[in-house]
């Protein structure tokens, strides 16, 4: 991305909280913690032991790897393991862009969290294999049943696109040769936003997650669960000093829990306003951190 492109989806419009951020403190700020003395001994032993030490020579896709190669804005949105709230949150960030945008998703069409998400379906595209269908201003796109191939072309009515890339280090069933390498590519290139559930296996999960990503600025947590506050001691202790760093930068958001969306899943009805502004507050700042990121690694 450019400096250009970060216009292209929204401008930011509100401020990054430094540590948490809650969607129904978000507008208020929030005091900082209180840090203990066993919590900066951890924190001092994660410095030693490399936590935050980025080893990676450069961002570059790996050796070989199939590459899409969008021309607009994207972001990468990805489970840190099945059935997290992945499909709910890329949709919540493109229903807060001020553009035209597109959620792809990139899985088995079987499982496809979106089929009753669109109000009106249009037809096939990229030689057949997506299917595309419309959600107000948000274009659809999913893979045709047996279909391979890469995503097409956005096209002129398409201002930026978010990837629904499935739960991470699993690549998506059948969207693309080489068994789906590009979406490897893509979360090395792109912002990425890792979705997981506040529970002690979703966050261990997250851990590894965050960890196979490396120390990123452009590395968001969304996390599906109750307010920050109200989490379980338990699940507040799992997290790896990596997440805790994500967390203090302002970069783990709390996506609301509904019930109606835990027991219907996504349809044509419009998300909750507390979803979509979670998914707001992750795109202003992907967006904006994303696009310096790119701009320091290309100078």
């Amino acid at each position: 991305m450019t400096p250009t492109d970060e216009r292209v989806i929204c401008e930011p419009t509100r401020p990054l909280c430094e540590t948490a951020i809650d969607v129904g403190e978000a507008q208020h700020g929030m005091r900082r913690p209180t840090v203990s003395v066993d919590e900066l001994q951890r924190a001092w032993a994660a410095i030693r032991s490399g936590w935050f030490r980025d080893t990676r020579p450069t961002r570059q896709a790996p050796l070989g790897a199939v590459v899409w190669q969008p021309t607009e804005s994207t972001i990468v949105v990805a489970g840190a393991a099945a059935r997290t709230g992945t499909t709910t949150v890329a949709l919540a960030i493109a229903t807060a862009a001020a553009r035209r945008v597109r959620v792809v998703e990139c899985c088995d069409p079987a499982r496809s969290g979106l089929t009753a998400a669109s109000t009106a379906e249009l037809g096939t595209v990229a030689g057949g294999t997506w299917r595309q269908a419309r959600r107000d201003h948000v274009l659809i796109e999913r893979l045709v049943p047996s279909a391979t191939g890469l995503p097409g072309p956005a096209g002129t009515e398409v201002d930026a696109s978010v990837v629904d890339a499935g739960p991470i280090g699993a690549c998506a069933v059948g969207c693309a040769p080489d068994d789906g390498t590009w979406l490897d590519a893509l979360l090395i290139e792109v912002p990425t936003v890792i979705v997981t559930v506040a529970t002690v296996p979703g966050i261990r999960a997250l851990n590894v997650a965050v960890e196979g990503l490396g120390s990123r600025a452009d590395v968001w947590c969304a996390v599906m669960g109750p307010r920050r506050k109200k989490w379980p001691a338990q699940v507040v202790y799992e997290m790896s000093p990596a997440v805790a760093a994500i967390e203090q930068a302002g970069r783990l958001v709390v996506v609301p829990e509904h019930r109606d969306l835990a027991v219907n899943g996504l349809t044509a009805d419009s998300l909750p306003p507390d979803v979509v502004a979670a998914g707001g507050l992750i795109l202003d700042g992907a967006v904006t951190v994303g696009a310096a990121v790119v701009e320091a690694v290309a100078s």
